[in-house]
């Protein structure tokens, strides 16, 4: 999974469509954008949201893996 996180990120979180964490990833540098990579290779195929945290609030957006 391939996030390009914006300035002021602090965390990203990945939950299945059933609501379960399937991943948290804290971000140490916030102050420009970044190019967060996560593993879901042992993540089943279905429905997740990832959630963007940060300074300014969040952003949720739905991605299906096949």
């Amino acid at each position: 999974l391939n996030v390009l996180a914006p300035a002021g990120t602090s965390r990203v979180e990945v939950y299945s469509v059933m609501g379960r964490q399937v991943a948290s990833v804290p971000v140490t540098v916030a102050d420009s954008a970044q190019h967060i990579v996560i593993d879901a290779s042992a993540w089943a195929a279905g429905t997740y949201v990832a959630r963007v945290s940060g300074s300014s609030g969040s952003t949720a957006v739905k991605f299906v893996k096949n």
